[in-house]
């Protein structure tokens, strides 16, 4: 079980440019109450949620193991810039069998490398430098082993640890490509900008439409397969509130791509307006066009009030998830 969570950790830090720690555990068939000592807590004002949506599923053990070494090499970054540069180092080291294969990818990534990066590889090469065998004898050897004559970080030399500091951003960059470009594993800026939001709704419609609004297009609005859906409406981390369940779907408009779409309740008092943009995969809220009928003209109070909720969630640019009935969602956003 204790791997499973590993690798899951390794996987969700990846996914969100970050870490996750695992401090310590313990075993039992009963709730125990636990704790791993004190630690420094930053408060923040941040809602706490955690979401796993669309995070990559990793099948292979190259891709595993890769992750795992960044997970311990991101850990110790902020502890031991020795270690960190050892971890990120074996990212790459744990995909090739021969030295040779590696170090030709390294030679070949090193120019494409961009910022930090790429200002130390430059620093490297002004000095005279061939960076890949720096990288390789000054850092990941001379941090993994000391010798008489060979290269070695000393611990009570400044100038090793600083120059080792300096060469970290190289070897995280180069590990974070591989990652990356060669075991192609997405992180959550890679699925925010090619993520087909709309996917889910492509079951409901006809494939003929679903090309000819991709492809800036116009279709009948009563011909789009959306019409009559119920749908409930939540904000994330929420779960639906009662009056944004059951709401039922009507295309308003298909012109050019996008797709004007409201999903209202029985009784005609409250009203979601979403723009579906099939050029660009995206689903953007639209409150201009939403509304509530007020509790003084017939409508209901709870209405109100939750409708309230969403307009502050859009407002903030929060998640709006609309649930089909087939159990997908498609995500959308101000």
């Amino acid at each position: 079980m204790l791997n499973k969570v590993y690798r899951f950790a390794s996987v969700f830090g990846w996914f969100n440019n970050g870490y996750v720690d695992i401090t310590g555990h313990i075993t039992g068939s009963r709730p125990i109450l636990y704790s791993a000592g004190s630690q420094n807590r930053t408060p923040t004002a941040w809602r706490m949620g955690l979401s796993c949506n669309h995070m990559p599923l990793i099948r292979d053990d190259n891709s595993r193991r890769a992750l795992a070494f960044w997970r311990e090499g991101m850990r110790l970054e902020h502890f031991h810039d020795g270690y960190a540069f050892l971890s990120f180092y074996k990212v790459i080291e744990s995909q090739f069998d021969h030295g040779g294969q590696r170090k030709r990818w390294i030679g070949q990534a090193l120019m494409d490398l961009s910022g930090d990066a790429r200002d130390r590889v430059n620093a490297l090469g002004e000095e005279g430098f061939d960076v890949s065998k720096h990288i390789f004898e000054s850092g990941r050897c001379a941090v993994a082993h000391a010798s008489l004559t060979g290269e070695v970080v000393d611990p009570d030399i400044p100038a090793d640890r600083i120059r080792l500091t300096k060469d970290l951003v190289v070897v995280k960059a180069l590990a974070e490509k591989y990652i990356r470009e060669e075991l192609g594993v997405p992180d959550r800026s890679d699925v925010h900008c090619h993520r087909d939001r709309l996917q889910p709704l492509y079951s409901y419609m006809r494939p003929e439409h679903v090309d000819e609004l991709k492809q800036g297009g116009s279709v009948l609005r009563r011909k789009i397969g959306l019409n009559g859906l119920r749908v409930a409406i939540n904000c994330w981390p929420n779960a639906a509130a009662e009056p944004f369940t059951g709401l039922g779907l009507t295309v308003h408009s298909a012109h050019n791509g996008p797709v004007l779409v409201c999903a209202e309740n029985d009784r005609r008092t409250l009203q979601l307006v979403f723009l579906l943009d099939f050029t660009k995969g995206r689903a953007h809220t639209n409150i201009d066009q939403s509304g509530f009928v007020a509790p003084a003209d017939g409508g209901q109070l709870e209405d109100a009030v939750v409708y309230l909720e969403y307009y502050k969630s859009v407002l903030g640019n929060g998640i709006i998830e609309v649930m089909l009935p087939n159990g997908e969602k498609s995500i959308a956003r101000s």
